[in-house]
């Protein structure tokens, strides 16, 4: 039987996306929004520039080395300050991170906004939410996610549950009382935290990075997940 892919599904765009970048482009300064709403990423100047790499988990990423701080900024908008959320990226994880930044939107106070990162140098994932009345939301994987290995990584918020996962399988949660994220005119950055200075770069690849402004289900990451790795092949 031949074995040809014949496509590999990215994340679809559904109602509640307010950012999706595909990196389909593959060249250029910009990342297109897919979602519609207009989020478009911006990759920093020269020597700052996150390089185009045709080995990410569906052709295309973005690759960011550490050394140089490489970044995209999408402006802030509105839309990127959702009560509810879910952050999603595939995500290939270099050598030496130290809370390397995924999405970042999140001060260094940690009192508004949400990050995607790892949890220091352990190469555990980890996610950040600045609540309006519970201050910092942390909760972190308990196990390294390998190096040099795409895994798609997931963070939701529903209101009164803060959970991550790692390839459809939960792997921690903390529940919140009646909450919600508090909101920031920070803009949101992949591959580095935001402010007051530049911090925590991120070593490694990204792709298909998305966030919508709803939490999906549990049900709903791992029929997700279960599309996104599924290859039609011919014949």
């Amino acid at each position: 039987m031949p074995t040809t892919p014949l496509s590999i599904h990215k994340t679809r765009q559904v109602a509640a996306t307010v950012l999706h970048f595909t990196f389909s482009e593959g060249t250029g300064t910009s990342l297109a929004d897919a979602s519609g709403t207009g989020n478009t990423g911006t990759l920093a100047a020269s020597p700052n520039t996150p390089s185009w790499v045709t080995t990410g988990r569906h052709l295309n990423a973005l690759s960011f080395d550490r050394t140089n701080n490489n970044r995209v900024t999408v402006n802030d908008a509105t839309s990127l300050n959702p009560s509810n959320i879910t952050l999603m990226a595939w995500v290939n994880l270099g050598a030496n991170n130290d809370f390397g930044m995924i999405i970042s939107k999140l001060p260094s106070s940690g009192v508004s906004g949400y990050e995607l990162r790892t949890d220091g140098t352990t190469d555990k994932p980890s996610v950040v939410m600045g609540m309006v009345t519970g201050g910092q939301k942390v909760i972190s994987g308990t196990v390294a996610i390998a190096q040099n290995t795409w895994h798609w990584w997931v963070a939701t918020y529903d209101g009164t549950t803060l959970r991550l996962y790692v390839d459809a399988a939960e792997v921690a949660s903390v529940g919140v009382t009646n909450d919600t994220i508090a909101s920031n005119s920070l803009p949101l950055w992949l591959g580095m935290r935001t402010t007051p200075a530049i911090t925590n770069p991120l070593a490694g690849r990204l792709d298909d990075v998305q966030i919508r402004n709803t939490a999906m289900t549990a049900a709903d990451i791992a029929a997700e997940f279960q599309r996104l790795t599924r290859v039609a092949f011919l014949g």
